[in-house]
């Protein structure tokens, strides 16, 4: 399959990849049509289409997250770039990343203090967070 006609034929139908069009979007016989096209014009199965391009694109998302930097975090080395990604930027301001939600409270008690357990609790949200940052 022809990877960069497949981006060029989505880059055109805003439908595919953009919340804000609504009634397009959420409409999945809409965009079924619209993946039979694609099919059709690169001689693939819809299938195959919708799978290399969800494929395509969590690749550009890997990318984009893998260079980002956070605040007090040493530069990265050197990183390969990704072979489509000047041709999938066009989905840069579509990409949201998505708020994490963690099952501890950041609250401390004063009966925590009270027992000497507030340097264990830090501690513990501190490497929770590293895990997740990994």
């Amino acid at each position: 399959m022809n990877n960069e006609k497949l981006i060029e034929l989505v880059r055109t139908l805003t439908e595919l990849y953009d919340l804000s069009h609504s009634k397009y979007y959420s409409d999945s016989t809409c965009k079924d049509k619209v993946w039979k096209s694609i099919a059709d014009e690169l001689n693939q199965t819809t299938s195959a289409c919708k799978n290399r391009w969800n494929n395509l694109r969590d690749q550009y998302r890997r990318a984009i997250k893998r260079n980002k930097t956070t605040s007090g975090q040493a530069a990265p080395k050197k990183i390969k770039k990704y072979k489509y990604e000047d041709n999938l930027q066009f989905l840069q301001e579509f990409l949201q990343e998505r708020d994490t939600i963690t099952n501890l409270s950041c609250n401390l008690s004063d009966s925590s203090e009270e027992d000497g357990n507030t340097e264990e609790i830090h501690d513990a949200l501190n490497d929770t967070s590293m895990n997740n940052d990994n």
